[in-house]
């Protein structure tokens, strides 16, 4: 069961914006983290949501040929998508944030389709959650794992992330990654008032029309979108066809 698996249910989900700090003088914080409600009348399309927000970055590490980020907003709702059903996920009473990790190979910075990681959270070394985060899609963070997580007040965490092995054939130098598990631990400060000031846009004139926020723009992690359409490579037959003449 996959979440926000159709991008039509990542954007009224929430979608994370840009870096908590961008242009923040534009933008309203929160101190509740109660989403606004859905857009009402939401055609059978990708369309614009109810909001857009931020996001800190909790930290980086590299081990074996992988690279992660951890990051957090405020909690999120979601849906669980499957072939026949979509269940909506509603924020918990006792969720503190939305935790989030991408991850991606640390030499070529290509996201690999891992659906398996799992992450260890814990203060002072006790344990405040283990977790399988869920594969999500949003418009403008791309491909990632996140899933609600209670904390237990400000103070510093540390976060282990377990990375799976990939489950799917692998070619060429891929042959020699991926194969098996890797873990590797990242430490953030957190506070409430740090998660309260994240940036939260409301899209009151846009929401519910068709069409997409921009992507976020992060330089220190890479983009798990599409190129556009112009930019994507697709050799023609003729092109095909004489290349497997110089090859015969």
């Amino acid at each position: 069961m996959n979440r926000r698996t159709f991008l039509r249910a990542s954007v009224a989900a929430t979608g994370a914006a840009t870096l908590s700090g961008c242009l923040s003088g534009l933008f309203e914080t929160r101190s509740v983290y109660e989403p606004p409600p859905l857009v009402e009348n939401r055609p059978k399309a990708v369309y614009i949501p109810s909001h857009i927000e931020g996001m800190e970055m909790g930290g980086m590490a590299t081990k074996k040929w992988y690279k992660a980020g951890i990051m957090f907003s405020f909690p999120h709702r979601f849906w669980t998508v499957d072939s026949q059903n979509k269940n909506k996920v509603n924020i918990r009473e006792n969720d503190t944030i939305h935790l989030m990790s991408s991850v991606w190979d640390s030499e070529t910075t290509i996201v690999p389709p891992n659906a398996n990681l799992r992450v260890d959270v814990t203060k002072d070394g006790e344990s405040i959650a283990t977790k399988s985060l869920w594969p999500m899609l949003s418009q403008n963070m791309g491909y990632h794992f996140g899933d609600n997580i209670a904390l237990s007040g400000d103070g510093t965490y540390t976060v282990t992330v377990h990375v799976g092995p990939l489950d799917v054939r692998r070619t060429g130098r891929l042959q020699e990654k991926y194969g098996e598990q890797a873990s590797f631990s990242i430490t953030f400060d957190y506070s409430q008032q740090q998660r309260d000031e994240i940036m939260f846009k409301q899209l009151s004139e846009k929401k519910g029309q068709k069409g997409a926020v921009d992507p976020m723009e992060m330089k220190m992690m890479p983009s798990t979108q599409l190129p556009p359409k112009d930019q994507l490579l697709v050799p023609s037959l003729a092109k095909r066809q004489a290349a497997m003449g110089r090859l015969s």
